[in-house]
């Protein structure tokens, strides 16, 4: 401070963006340039906006992680720098957005991309779908890309003028293929061709700082004035990409909250829900219809508790019966401050919902359709405190081995692991339901194997001191007393043989849908669980709907895009009219299991 006192005064004006040649402000309306931020778009310089501002745009940031539309009259687009590697699921995930935003560039609204921006703007990103602007595909590598190189265009663009040149600075670990447009690249690196570009498009992996080429705001100014906000239909963009006419399937406002029940309409046959298709039990029903002479008391969950601590060999204290697993996501998402809660995909989305709900910033850790969607403990970032499992895994079908959800527990993590549907699986091997392990909570539901979604029926069990906060954290009578009626009929002796047929009977049915799958040449992951997910080609949930099936779209789920579906197994005379359908459907470039 003493020395920053003994400065003599500047004599330099502060820099202002009005001064920079040919920035001017026109008259009329100010067109929105839409700007990508939020926490997976955290880089570009403020002068950029600072620039197009003075030169008449309205600047409106947006973040591609949360906001499901553009911002209203959008008529031009910057997407800068960021980190999309890590939050690609949940770009991926974000349909209603990446649709909207392909339609504005297809349609010729001017977008300049850098680095990130440019990997949004790619047909994938480490295999989940992005925007499909570019006819290119991005990996994570471990190479690291630093330097600073004078970039040269090679042509007429959006931003340049052929033989203008410009300082950037280049820093990624992934790689794109190809790295650039053949007939118009957005610039000649080390006389090398980099990035993509049009009239209306400039795209590469080079940051420019536009303080130092002004111009590159007046021309995006200039573009976003004499353009129209984008319609809402595709247009394709001939100089980039070609698109095959087909049916799509209308966006998803709030993907993680898209469940399958809506897929289904009247006389649709249903393959959407993942709810046993065979008639309830007896005993069930008849415990289902005498809970309702109680129903003029207060719920009292305590033989429910009881039942469940038998069934699977556990103390009262570890036992928590819930109404269903949605109201135990919500109690674990309430239940601390979590400082980095995990949650692997793709899975059921609901656990990941509460979280955010719940104010937390979730991170997700994606598996691989290389490896069977089977979770490498490896790929769990060290200092997560709450990681959030499937198993077996909705809606992938894939069974994790118990030894490595083992892996996750630590001291200080709390590692909840959804069983929903682990009752669908014979003899339930590579469960944890009766593993007393310190920080380990499982989730269990009745909902889906006994045929009573209307009854949200499920419970936890885990450790002692986690199911004491959770508890804590209940609101008091949440479980209505014939779902207590249903837990205890279903953990009974009596129920433990039909559980055990009937997942054995999904099995049979399951192996026949795969058969049929195989048949029909669609690409699909083997499964251990009641559905399989489904390798279709995009467009093919929209023509099944056509058809009057429902299956399950999957694009909703983070890390998968349209051509995947979920399929709920069914009997074999309900599976011959779904894979009969989806032989035709299934492109030639669909892969086989």
């Amino acid at each position: 401070m003493e020395l920053a006192r003994s400065a003599p005064a500047l004599d330099a004006r502060p820099w202002d963006p009005a001064d920079e040649p040919g920035i001017a402000a026109a008259d009329g309306p100010r067109p929105v340039i839409a700007v990508a931020g939020g926490r997976a778009f955290t880089f570009r310089y403020p002068e950029t906006e600072e620039l197009l501002t003075a030169a008449g745009c309205e600047v409106v940031a947006f973040d591609p992680l949360v906001d499901t539309a553009l911002p209203t009259g959008t008529r031009g687009l910057y997407l800068g720098g960021g980190f999309p590697e890590v939050y690609a699921g949940r770009l991926a995930a974000n349909r209603a957005l990446l649709t909207e935003l392909r339609d504005a560039v297809r349609s010729g609204v001017p977008t300049v991309a850098e680095c990130a921006g440019m990997l949004y703007l790619a047909g994938s990103l480490d295999d989940r779908a992005m925007a499909g602007v570019l006819p290119a595909h991005a990996r994570m590598t471990e190479r690291l890309t630093l330097r600073y190189p004078v970039a040269t265009a090679p042509g007429d663009t959006l931003l340049t003028r052929a033989g203008e040149s410009a300082t950037g600075h280049e820093f990624h670990r992934t790689r794109m293929s190809p790295g650039a447009c053949a007939e118009r690249p957005a610039w000649v690196v080390d006389g090398a061709p980099e990035g993509f570009a049009s009239d209306t498009l400039h795209a590469s992996y080079l940051h420019l700082h536009w303080a130092g080429r002004p111009r590159f705001a007046a021309r995006l100014a200039d573009a976003a004035r004499a353009t129209p906000p984008p319609a809402p239909a595709s247009v394709p963009a001939p100089d980039l990409v070609s698109l095959k006419a087909e049916v799509v399937a209308e966006p998803v406002a709030d993907p993680l909250r898209h469940h399958g029940d809506v897929e289904v309409g009247e006389g649709m046959l249903d393959l959407a829900v993942n709810v046993h298709p065979g008639r309830r039990p007896v005993w069930l029903d008849r415990a289902l219809t005498e809970s309702l002479r109680e129903i003029d008391a207060y719920p009292d969950p305590a033989p429910a508790r009881a039942a469940i601590a038998r069934r699977h060999g556990r103390g009262v204290d570890e036992v928590l019966p819930t109404a269903g697993a949605a109201e135990a996501f919500t109690l674990i998402a309430r239940l601390r401050p979590w400082r980095r809660p995990v949650v692997v995909h793709p899975q059921f989305t609901e656990p990941h919902a509460a979280l955010e709900q719940a104010g937390h910033a979730v991170t997700s850790v994606l598996c691989s359709a290389e490896s069977g969607f089977v979770l490498d403990p490896d790929a769990v970032p060290d200092d997560a405190d709450l990681v959030v499992v499937g198993n077996p895994t909705n809606p992938t079908g894939a069974l994790h081995p118990a030894r490595d959800l083992r892996r996750l527990c630590r001291p200080g993590r709390l590692v909840v692991v959804d069983e929903a549907f682990m009752d669908a699986v014979p003899g339930e091997p590579e469960s944890l339901v009766e593993e007393r392990i310190e920080g380990l909570v499982v989730l269990r539901s009745l909902t889906k194997h006994w045929s009573i979604p209307g009854i949200r029926a499920g419970y936890l069990v885990g450790d002692s001191e986690a199911v004491r906060g959770l508890e804590r954290a209940s609101t008091p009578w949440s479980v209505s007393t014939p779902a207590i009626a249903a837990m205890i009929a279903c953990t009974s002796e009596e129920a433990v043989p039909e559980a055990e047929r009937r997942a054995r009977e999904l099995d049979g049915w399951r192996s026949h849908l795969e058969a049929g799958l195989r048949e029909a040449g669609a690409g699909f992951v083997p499964s251990r669980a009641p559905f399989v997910l489904v390798r279709a080609g995009e467009g093919a949930h929209a023509r099944l709907r056509a058809q009057g099936i429902a299956a399950r779209r999957a694009d909703t789920f983070p890390g998968l895009d349209p051509s995947w579906i979920r399929v709920a197994v069914r009997p074999p005379e309900i599976t011959r009219r779904l894979t009969a359908a989806l032989a035709g459907l299934v492109p030639d470039t669909a892969p086989s299991a």
